[in-house]
């Protein structure tokens, strides 16, 4: 069911995520397929909500949820009076996206629209929707953005309405680190068909302390220079929990790329979970070797049940992608976290080393390290990572290619990329390891859930 927050009423903004096949998150910064049935929450979404001055509408459509062609989003903005759309939009799927963005200009010649999404790390794209009288939304965290949202004017680099025609790239961002937020509008994107795959509960939701990540993996979007780290202050994320504690969410997703950090702000976010006796269930990223054992007590203490982080069986292969953590950190962190009853999902690329033929060496990893989840994505150069950048330049791909996606849906550069669904099967099709898992379940609601992923998990995509 759509839901729509409605204060006193000066103006209507609507966050879109446009129609797509198979079921996408477009994020600023990356596009997540659903390698099962899971669709996130719309973290940047949620985070642009809460600079929506009070006085505003807001409303939220995605598009594979609500089941929403174009002609419902033209009927829903005509009916509902929007005033500003905010719509995400993909490299995996650019020319749709921007089909339909074009439907949705000529409709409404006069609607206040704003863009984001990976495609943008590259000033090609750019340069293809600023003709349509659009702003580029490029860091949730700017504070300019409060300022659009008022009055349609974006007077920062994080805000793109026109471009330098003398830069080569796109403008540097410097953003103050550490930002105050107001509450965002959580009502209006709480839905039980949004979940993570580690949901224990339906009634859950996301929630982010850092945007952007202050290490240089280079296979990485995050790795962007454009993209400045920054996080939110402790009292926004603590008035963020209590405000989803009184909706009686139980799930949270912590959706930083690496929980921790910074890590004054993270451990005081975990006291106050602690001593407030919220009991929330939660799941979140980190990097192996960065969390003190003092630090995952105190995660596990406040509720947290699983934990995902990448994995690399080589730590040449770590070392050459600037990835500063050793194969040792790597299995110390999945035994920590074993023994304080926390899971582990392991995050693996197939590729990354030049081949996708050590599939079986690959998973036969992942089962030895006894994980308790595990991820299977090929390697891709990603918008905006420094490996994108390389493949550039050695001529591999051309400035302005499009289509690649880290699941093989709609184009890959490694052959044979259909052995990331041999993993798929080698991993979770194994009796044993069900059981496992059953043994693990406490409640029908988890159970339901569980099953639906696993079913989907290897229907074709």
């Amino acid at each position: 069911m759509l839901k729509t927050e409605t204060p006193r009423h000066t103006g209507h903004v609507l966050f879109l995520n446009p129609p797509s096949k198979p079921p996408l998150y477009r994020g600023i910064v990356c596009t997540w397929v659903s390698k099962a049935r899971y669709i996130w929450q719309p973290f940047d979404f949620i985070l642009l909500s809460a600079q929506v001055p009070g006085s505003m509408q807001v409303s939220y459509l995605d598009s594979t949820i609500h089941r929403a062609a174009i002609k419902d989003i033209v009927r829903f903005i005509r009916e509902k009076r929007v005033t500003q759309l905010v719509m995400s939009m993909s490299s995996i799927v650019w020319d749709k996206d921007k089909a339909a963005l074009i439907k949705l200009r000529d409709a409404f010649a006069g609607l206040s629209i704003a863009v984001f999404g990976d495609i943008f790390q590259e000033k090609t794209f750019v340069k293809e929707v600023l003709p349509l009288n659009v702003t580029v939304i490029r860091h949730p965290l700017d504070p300019g953005i409060a300022g659009y949202f008022r009055t349609g004017e974006g007077p920062s680099p994080a805000l793109l309405q026109k471009l330098d025609g003398a830069l080569d790239g796109l403008p540097p961002l410097a953003l103050k680190q550490n930002v105050e937020l107001p509450l965002p509008r959580h009502k209006a994107f709480l839905n039980t068909q949004h979940r993570s795959p580690f949901d224990k509960y339906r009634r859950s939701a996301i929630v982010t302390i850092s945007w952007g990540c202050p290490y240089p993996c280079s296979y990485c979007s995050w790795s962007s220079p454009y993209l400045p780290f920054a996080h939110k202050s402790a009292q926004s994320v603590i008035g963020e929990l209590e405000l989803l504690h009184r909706l009686k969410v139980k799930e949270i997703f912590f959706s930083d790329l690496s929980f921790g950090f910074p890590s004054g702000v993270a451990e005081e976010v975990l006291k106050t979970m602690i001593s407030r006796r919220w009991r929330f269930s939660w799941h979140c990223y980190i990097k192996a070797g960065s969390l003190s054992d003092e630090f995952l007590v105190m995660m596990r203490q406040a509720g947290c049940h699983t934990v995902i982080m990448g994995i690399e069986s080589d730590d040449l292969n770590l070392s050459k992608f600037n990835r500063t953590v050793s194969l040792q950190d790597i299995i110390k962190a999945i035994a920590l976290c074993h023994r304080l009853k926390i899971d582990v999902c392991g995050d693996f690329i197939l590729g990354l080393n030049g081949s996708s033929d050590n599939w079986k060496e690959l998973t036969e990893f992942a089962i030895n390290l006894k994980l308790d989840f595990a991820s299977f994505n090929i390697y891709t150069p990603l918008l905006g990572s420094l490996e994108r950048c390389r493949k550039i330049k050695e001529g591999v791909i051309r400035e302005g290619e499009w289509g690649h996606d880290t699941t093989g849906y709609r184009k890959s550069l490694i052959e044979h990329s259909e052995n990331r669904s041999k993993c798929v099967k080698k991993f979770y099709g194994r009796p044993a390891y069900w059981l496992r898992r059953l043994s693990k379940i406490k409640t029908p609601e988890e159970f339901l859930i569980k099953l639906q992923e696993a079913t989907n998990l290897f229907l074709p995509k």
